[in-house]
């Protein structure tokens, strides 16, 4: 797994050609040294599409959780659709502590923030319908956003801009968007990977011998009624079928 984190203001600032060069909100900062990162892979490396969609995201969503003074990123496919432009989707807010995503859920009503209104709230996330779209507060918690994509399933989702303007990103997703190439990068329930897997195959992208293996041996070596029952649950497909 290769991944990246970087800062967006010193991006700005140092890592984009001129032609794209977007003068930042604030004086960039030093990148973090090397011993701060927790892998020793992270770069600095960093693609104009992304800077755009990084850019996107704060606008829309990110501005809201900023607000909230709550340390938070956005992450996963929100940012894919952006940088492939096939369509809008969910924002999905994850924390590092589960209390604040009750102060974040009190602060966009109290303040009435995009007209939300829940949809959903229940162990696994707290949904709202806005006026920009989807949001999804995610209660499952990780210690930062780079721990949170290293458990995304398809690299083409490894994404994560934060409130404090760190965007960490899979070195090869930008790759794989482009060529839509599906790529497996960690897989947690292998049934719902292989539901995920059809949604992208209508919008053009294609698995491989190699990682069709890699989902298959990992539904094999799953307990499949189980798989089955806890999605039902979650009500990611009828149980009755």
């Amino acid at each position: 797994m290769s991944l990246i984190m970087s800062n967006l203001h010193a991006l700005d600032a140092w890592a984009i050609p001129k032609r794209c060069f977007i003068p930042p909100e604030n004086p960039p900062r030093a990148f973090l040294r090397a011993s701060q990162f927790p892998d020793p892979r992270f770069g600095v490396l960093f693609d104009k599409d992304l800077k755009s969609a990084a850019i996107c995201v704060k606008e829309r969503g990110l501005s809201v959780l900023s607000k909230a003074k709550k340390p938070a990123w956005i992450a996963g496919g929100a940012i894919r659709s952006i940088i492939a432009n096939d369509g809008s989707t969910d924002l999905d807010c994850y924390f590092s502590d589960i209390g604040d995503v009750e102060e974040t859920k009190n602060y966009i009503l109290s303040k009435n923030c995009l007209k939300a209104k829940i949809i959903v709230d229940d162990l696994y996330l707290i949904s709202f319908e806005t006026s920009i779209g989807k949001i999804d507060l995610i209660k499952k918690t990780y210690s930062n956003s780079i721990e949170c994509i290293k458990e995304f399933d398809f690299t083409v989702c490894c994404f994560a801009v934060d409130t404090n303007n760190y965007v960490a990103w899979h070195r090869e997703a930008l790759e794989h968007i482009k060529s839509r190439k599906l790529v497996i990068n960690h897989i947690t329930c292998p049934f719902s990977t292989m539901l995920r897997l059809q949604k992208y195959v209508k919008k053009g992208y294609c698995m491989d011998l190699e990682n069709s293996n890699k989902l298959a041996w990992a539904i094999k070596e799953n307990n499949w009624n189980n798989t089955l029952n806890k999605l039902a649950k979650r009500g990611s497909i009828d149980s009755s079928a």
